[in-house]
């Protein structure tokens, strides 16, 4: 019976530190972003995501069409904005996608995103990106929580996080196709 009562308490313990975290993490108002910032430094991090030191040297398009000169593009919803020294700690969630053009269609290839915080210098009023660390391409609460802060720790474990825009309106202006063009898998 004591087996019983001591497994009963534990899980009651369990429970109400749960549902403490819960209400703890929901009280939290999420990390604000200024958005004329974000948008100043929007290109040179969507540039940095879709380069090959970012990460991105092409995918299935690049090795089985590499003459149609496929590209990978990138965008970034940022999350959060936080001083770190002289530098800035930027936390974002991430969308990459490689198209080509094969003629009149647009072709889609290998894509992902992740969780992604980069470490930015602001000089001479230009945005450089100084280091960058992805998240797992799978969703890990651990990383989101030991790299984000608190707020946008929980704003991302809980789904709630804005979604970067679809990296295909890049794609339709760099190859010349009007908006809306679907892309298809080769």
């Amino acid at each position: 019976m004591a087996g019983a009562r001591t497994r009963w308490l534990a899980g009651m313990c369990a429970a109400v530190i749960a549902l403490l975290s819960a209400a703890a993490c929901s009280s939290m108002s999420p990390p604000t972003v200024n958005p004329a910032q974000a948008r100043a430094m929007q290109p040179v991090i969507d540039a940095y995501l879709a380069s090959p030191v970012g990460g991105n040297s092409g995918g299935i398009l690049h090795d089985l069409y590499p003459k149609l000169k496929p590209r990978v593009f990138c965008s970034a919803a940022i999350i959060e904005i936080r001083p770190a020294g002289g530098l800035l700690r930027v936390g974002m969630e991430t969308s990459c996608g490689e198209y080509a053009r094969r003629g009149r269609t647009l072709l889609a290839g290998t894509a992902g995103g992740t969780e992604e915080i980069m470490t930015l210098t602001h000089a001479g009023g230009r945005y450089h990106v100084q280091s960058a660390a992805a998240g797992p391409t799978w969703h890990d609460p651990g990383w989101v929580r030991r790299h984000f802060s608190p707020a946008a720790a929980a704003e991302i474990n809980a789904n709630s996080a804005p979604n970067p825009p679809d990296p295909i309106s890049q794609a339709w202006r760099a190859f010349g196709f009007p908006p809306g063009t679907r892309a298809i898998a080769p």
